[in-house]
């Protein structure tokens, strides 16, 4: 039986439901362990009866509110230890693949430039602010948000494989991330 590693950050809607039942079906065929950053993302249509293993990151700052400028740089740093530490670990284990799924934080997870395991990035959407193309880029008044659309794209980048639901994401993914995603 091949082996698989899952690994998202989402909570409660929509994406996690569409998560739910993609694991429920691939778990009969696959032997499955989950990485998550913190048992809370399972608190709401829990894929863990799924799974073999659950991996759960070790970095408490993780599962907290980032508030202030001064958190969310702090945040940031660790949150990209973390995805390398985590990549990392996934690939020791000999999986075949890596299903990623969207990352509360980042929207494409950081651990997708760090993975050398063959990944699977299901991408439900774009990162929103992607969608309004470069032109209104001057209206975003936050830097902030320049910095995470840079960061949401260099992740994207660094998946073997985009896939997504439809030939609308498609179309978006490909506006958004210059990069084919296969329906």
């Amino acid at each position: 039986m091949k082996k698989i590693a899952i690994f998202h950050n989402l909570p409660s809607g929509g994406a996690k439901r569409s998560l739910y039942e993609w694991v429920k079906r691939l778990s009969v065929e696959f032997s499955i362990d989950l990485y998550i950053y913190g048992e809370s993302v399972e608190s709401y249509l829990d894929i863990r009866k799924f799974c073999n293993n659950t991996f759960v990151s070790s970095v408490p700052f993780l599962t907290k509110p980032w508030g202030g400028f001064h958190n969310k740089v702090i945040g940031f740093f660790i949150l990209v230890n973390e995805s390398y530490r985590l990549a990392k670990e996934i690939d020791s284990r000999n999986y075949d693949w890596v299903f990623v799924h969207h990352d509360t934080y980042t929207q494409s997870p950081l651990l997708l430039r760090f993975l050398s395991t063959p990944s699977l990035y299901y991408c439900q959407e774009p990162f929103r602010r992607l969608e309004t193309g470069m032109s209104d880029l001057l209206r975003i008044q936050s830097w902030v948000n320049l910095i995470l659309l840079n960061i949401d794209r260099w992740a994207a980048h660094g998946a073997s494989v985009i896939a997504c639901n439809s030939r609308y994401s498609r179309f978006k993914i490909q506006k958004a991330y210059s990069t084919p995603a296969k329906v």
